[in-house]
């Protein structure tokens, strides 16, 4: 037993913001990025711009999420 107690600190309302937003990007981007997968698949030829563009915007928002966690853990 440790003689020194560790208390974790409770987040704060900008903290609880920007974890929310964080895995709210993550996980719309990769719905986007297999909407776009399926969408390209599904018909190769009027689809493809269609995929491409969910697919491109996806990674983006995705990318943008993992970003918001590497600041949150600054905070």
């Amino acid at each position: 037993m440790p003689l020194i107690k560790e208390v974790k600190l409770p987040a704060t309302k900008a903290q609880r913001r920007v974890q929310a937003a964080a895995w709210i990007c993550i996980y719309g981007g990769l719905l986007s990025v297999l909407t776009g997968v399926t969408l390209e698949r599904s018909n190769p030829v009027e689809g493809w711009q269609t995929g491409e563009t969910l697919m491109l915007s996806g990674s983006l928002v995705t990318a943008l999420g993992a970003a918001l966690i590497y600041i949150r853990s600054r905070m």
